[in-house]
């Protein structure tokens, strides 16, 4: 290299001549030194560049791993970067409000807005688990109920059929005793059976048990079956009663009824019925069946009235009979007709024994008329 060149290293680099400024005008030989000091430079740009290439591509030594420090631990420290395509946190999105149990009071639902949500849902929770184990809970009752509807039918129909046997099962005990113990029928024939035969006056205080006891089952029974009975009948009697009014309404009316019910009690008494047949009757304990005459002829009355009923319902309007002369005769059964427009007129207003007299009466004259 030419002596007015310095030779620059940076870092051990190839050295590399660096042409020094020139003052005052360039002659040839000036101009020579700096071209070569050019050609220099490019060749030993080239060199540098091949040096470093393979150092580029070589690894880089591995260095003894050392935990990173947090931030903040050092004074001035900046925050570390977000990687790169990191997801960032979502926002909650809004949550609908949880409804408050709906078999709590007002007042506890009003006070369940004031809880923290967390509250309201370990609350909503607990409710769920309540709600479910109530149901399964009841379901297992009513498959419990089911089984022992099914085995207190069947043991209705045992007893049912053990009721029903009782009577027949007492007195065939009663007949075998006194088959077998004929000769027993005062005190003193037991005493002397008791100091003779003691076996025998087993078999017969034994047999004199067990009769007792059967009567108490058919006494108990008959109470059971009398109870029951007189439920049934109350019950059957309100429905009764109830259908009567609505077939009858002017008995919805104390007075009237009072009056109608006094009138019934005298027809069924001029029929036969005593007064304490007819409180038994009423109060369902005794029964009566239509085959009974008094039932029979109260039908027939109640038949009698319908038709009467029925007939004047169909009867005309009253006509006035043709203008006559004095002294001329009337047609042959004219009065008969007028009475019996007249009872036809008045049977509307009549009522009990009168009405039923007047039906008939009526019924007889239409009949003997139309003959």
């Amino acid at each position: 290299m030419s002596q007015d060149a310095d030779t620059v290293t940076s870092g051990g680099d190839i050295a590399t001549p660096v042409a020094q400024p020139v003052d005052g005008p360039v002659n040839a030989h000036q101009a020579a030194d700096l071209l070569r000091q050019a050609r220099d430079r490019s060749d030993a740009g080239r060199t540098l560049a091949a040096a470093r290439k393979p150092q580029e591509q070589a690894p880089a030594p591995v260095e003894a791993a050392v935990e990173p420090k947090e931030s903040g631990d050092e004074p001035g420290a900046a925050p570390p970067p977000e990687a790169h395509g990191e997801a960032q946190e979502a926002e909650p999105a809004e949550v609908p409000p949880i409804e408050p149990p709906a078999s709590w009071t007002k007042e506890a639902k009003e006070r369940w807005q004031s809880l923290p949500r967390e509250t309201q849902e370990y609350l909503a929770r607990r409710e769920q688990e309540r709600d479910r184990e109530v149901r399964r809970s009841q379901n297992e009752a009513a498959e419990k109920l089911k089984g022992v509807s099914t085995k207190e039918q069947q043991l209705e129909q045992a007893r049912q059929q053990y009721e029903a046997a009782l009577p027949a099962l007492l007195r065939t005990l009663q007949q075998t005793q006194m088959g077998e113990f004929a000769d027993v029928k005062t005190h003193a024939d037991l005493e002397r059976l008791a100091a003779e035969d003691p076996a025998r006056y087993l078999r017969w205080d034994a047999a004199q048990k067990k009769i007792a006891a059967v009567a108490r089952d058919v006494q108990v029974a008959q109470e059971r079956n009398a109870h029951k009975a007189h439920a049934e009948f109350a019950e059957f009697a309100k429905s009764e009663d109830e259908k009567f009014l609505q077939a009858a309404p002017e008995f919805a009316d104390k007075d009237k009824a009072a009056k109608l019910q006094g009138a019934a009690i005298d027809a069924l008494k001029d029929l036969g019925f005593s007064e304490d047949e007819l409180g038994n009757l009423w109060n369902g304990q005794e029964r009566l069946s239509l085959r009974d005459h008094r039932v029979q002829l109260l039908i027939r009355d109640g038949v009698k009235y319908r038709e009467a009923q029925a007939a004047a319902q169909k009867a005309v309007a009253k006509t006035l009979p043709p203008v006559q002369r004095p002294g001329t005769p009337q047609p042959k059964g004219a009065a008969q007709q007028q009475q019996r427009e007249a009872i036809a007129a008045q049977l509307p207003k009549l009522k009990g024994q009168d009405a039923l007299r007047a039906a008939a009466k009526l019924i007889g004259m239409n009949r003997q008329a139309a003959r």
